[in-house]
């Protein structure tokens, strides 16, 4: 004899049920998993998508890689490292050539993650020789004592001279100076 079609019934439902709840609960848990993955990536919503945001000219600039200061020194420096075989690399951000070491990489990331260098001095190889930072008055500022403080303790930490020439000074006679000191040690 069949069984009673209350109690198929009533199992189908406790079924269908117990089916649902744990598909609410995969579901949550892998949203959860799902958001715990994404925290370490960068935040994509704030980038402009191309259907959101047309015009970038409204939004970005060009400007020059140099200011007129910078370029006049470059002019001397490139004629100088040209006669001693020498490449010039401006604007390079620190992080590009200074490795974070420490166990606490991020905190001491945050040192070096927004500076760079005014100019690296390079062999034909682009092994990096010295560092060139160019001081206008703006580096009198007390902020600006304090950043080129710990920038001296950093490159003489990781063994790589680093020559400050103030704007408005003989640039040749101190470039002359530069690079006998790198390329005859």
């Amino acid at each position: 004899m069949p069984e009673d079609p209350i109690k198929i019934l009533i199992w189908i439902i406790a079924a269908l049920l117990i089916i649902s709840i744990i598909y609410c609960v995969f579901f949550k848990i892998s949203n959860i998993i799902s958001e715990k993955t994404a925290k370490g990536r960068p935040d994509t919503s704030s980038r402009p998508q191309n259907n959101r945001l047309t015009n970038l000219s409204e939004c970005y600039r060009r400007q020059n890689l140099l200011t007129k200061t910078e370029y006049i020194f470059y002019g001397v420096l490139k004629k100088k490292c040209d006669a001693a075989d020498l490449l010039i690399c401006p604007k390079v951000r620190l992080e590009d050539f200074i490795r974070v070491t420490a166990r606490e990489r991020m905190k001491y990331r945050g040192y070096i993650k927004s500076r760079h260098v005014d100019f690296l001095i390079c062999d034909s190889s682009l092994h990096i020789l010295a560092a060139i930072e160019l001081d206008d008055p703006s580096h009198d500022s007390e902020q600006a004592k304090q950043t080129d403080h710990f920038k001296n303790r950093l490159y003489a930490a990781i063994g790589l001279p680093l020559f400050r020439i103030k704007t408005g000074q003989n640039y040749a006679s101190k470039i002359d100076k530069l690079i006998y000191e790198i390329t005859e040690n």
